[in-house]
């Protein structure tokens, strides 16, 4: 059996995840496994100016390059229209456990599936499933709580 290898740039697939670390990259690279003549996949480490990358090991008798660029692109697309990224500025003034009082309940909230505060920063970043939830409804969570939300820092879902 042959292997060959592609690297595309994770932004060009998954334009909304910033971290390679993200639950999205973790999904993508499932997806992409179950493809028939994808033998592995792993993520490549951002260097300098260069961004983290996915790297595809495939075996070209089965498929060729483009369609491995081509579903991988797919792939992305599909990851990211279901699953959605906020940043969100809130005021919260509160002691240090309020940024571990914030995520718990947010985690709590059906389709949330990652979420991370920033009490200094005064930023909550959300990972959620659009088939489950919304942005609105994770706005709608923090007012809930009592605390006040900003515009988006990135509209990105």
């Amino acid at each position: 059996m042959m292997t060959n290898r592609t690297l595309v740039e994770l932004p060009v697939l998954l334009p909304e995840v910033h971290d390679a670390d993200d639950g999205c990259v973790s999904r993508l690279e499932s997806v992409i496994r179950e493809q028939d003549g994808i033998l592995t996949t792993h993520v490549v480490a951002a260097e300098g100016e260069r961004s983290a990358r996915l790297c595809v090991h495939f075996d070209p008798e089965v498929i060729p390059l483009a369609e491995v660029e081509r579903q991988a692109r797919a792939a992305g697309a599909d990851v990211a229209r279901r699953y959605g990224h906020v940043v969100l500025p809130i005021r919260a003034v509160d002691g240090e456990d309020a940024g571990r009082r914030i995520e718990a309940t947010l985690l709590a909230e059906s389709g949330v599936l990652a979420a991370s505060v920033s009490l200094p920063a005064q930023r909550v970043r959300v990972e959620f499933d659009r088939h489950r939830t919304s942005r609105g409804a994770v706005e709608a969570a923090l007012l809930g709580m009592g605390y006040e939300v900003g515009e988006p820092a990135a509209k990105r879902g």
